[in-house]
């Protein structure tokens, strides 16, 4: 079954004039935002650089081949991705600038941006997914009891900015995370940017918290999002969806499924079903009750503890914890040793009731399969 990295072969001798962007264009230029573009894509608007030149400039000054044999990142394609594109007519003169990659220790913040000319009418604002830092997530996991947390404060800035730059028809895009600020930013900026947007596309990302605030007219742009998650989904599941969204069919399993390169696609579109599967369903429930037995200042403190656990030995990123697990391990031990007994009893606790809550989920489906075969 074909990906993404295939469309690019079968649909990349068109131009975006001869073919329109459709929603593989937006899920690749989603993918793309994963690369490390700082000193190749220009910060400001007033100047670009084309896709092709980008990835020439991303080429030489790393090693691919080692990325991809060596990183343990999900988004370690976007090189191969860039490279790809950058060898076809319909990428290879799309301009990029406006870069922006952010991360705020302080404030739990991880942030990044790029802006992507198709024509002079079309432009693309594209947000970054969460990356493999670790306060990336743990700024994920704020989204449960901050009505805003730093990134969409920011990408809702950087859409105003752009938007004022360029001219013409917007799409705005993102996986994980970044569909999450894509939703959000469209929502709450004016109506005269929202009037030019065509469409919002949000793979696999996050829904919001229940104190989370959106703009006036949101139901305007809920109208023009299009959502997809894969058939076992978990990081799209998370909060509370504004939209419904289509279910892809993934080679992977379980949380890889949230690697793109395992959708599915036929022509210029995704394999879809029904539903995502049961135990997908019941994670989702599973993590709603869950949460409707904490406080927000529960939340909080849980989320704190964890993270600072996850921390342990100065680690930044997934890949530090990745690199010597097993010291990793014992440092996290040893960090949740000095947590205060306060601390400690909040995790076990609501570890428990987690645990609980998924064991009950799964336990109710069941039965609720089991009376569907019975009919």
């Amino acid at each position: 079954m074909a990906n993404l990295l295939d469309y690019l072969d079968w649909r990349g001798d068109l131009t975006f004039d001869a073919d329109h962007m459709n929603e593989l264009d937006c899920l690749m230029f989603s993918w793309l935002s994963y690369v490390d573009f700082e000193g190749i894509v220009p910060h400001e608007f007033a100047r670009a650089v084309t896709l092709k030149k980008a990835s020439a400039a991303f080429l030489e000054k790393n090693n691919l081949e080692k990325i991809l044999s060596e990183s343990l990142s999900f988004t370690r394609t976007a090189g191969l991705a860039l490279k790809k594109a950058a060898e076809t007519v319909r990428f290879a003169k799309v301009k990029l600038f406006g870069y922006r990659n952010e991360i705020d220790y302080d404030h739990d913040s991880q942030f990044a941006a790029v802006t992507a000319q198709i024509d002079p009418r079309t432009a693309v604002i594209i947000f970054r997914g969460t990356d493999d830092s670790i306060v990336g997530w743990k700024e994920d996991f704020n989204m449960c009891f901050m009505p805003e947390v730093p990134a969409q404060k920011k990408a809702f800035e950087y859409l105003k900015e752009a938007a004022s730059k360029v001219r013409g028809n917007l799409y705005i895009c993102g996986h994980s995370k970044g569909g999450n600020l894509a939703v959000f930013s469209a929502a709450n900026v004016k109506p005269g940017i929202q009037n030019r947007i065509i469409r919002i596309y949000n793979f696999d990302g996050p829904g919001f918290g229940d104190k989370t605030i959106l703009g006036p007219n949101a139901e305007n742009i809920f109208k023009k999002t299009e959502s997809y998650t894969p058939t076992e989904s978990i990081v799209g599941m998370l909060l509370n969806h504004v939209s419904d969204y289509h279910v892809v069919r993934s080679t992977q399993k379980s949380v890889m499924q949230h690697d793109v390169l395992s959708w599915m696609l036929v022509g210029t579109h995704f394999v879809t079903v029904d539903e995502v599967e049961s135990k997908s369903l019941a994670f989702d429930e599973t993590m709603k009750n869950w949460l409707k037995q904490m406080t927000d200042e529960e939340r909080e403190k849980f989320i704190d503890s964890l993270f600072k656990i996850l921390s342990a030995n100065e680690a930044k990123t997934t890949m530090d914890i990745s690199a010597d697990f097993f010291k990793s391990v014992a440092g996290m031990l040893k960090e949740y040793t000095n947590l205060s007994k306060e601390a400690r009893n909040m995790l076990k606790k609501f570890t428990g009731v987690f645990i609980k809550e998924g064991s009950e989920s799964l336990k109710k489906r069941k039965r609720n399969q089991g009376k569907l075969t019975d009919k």
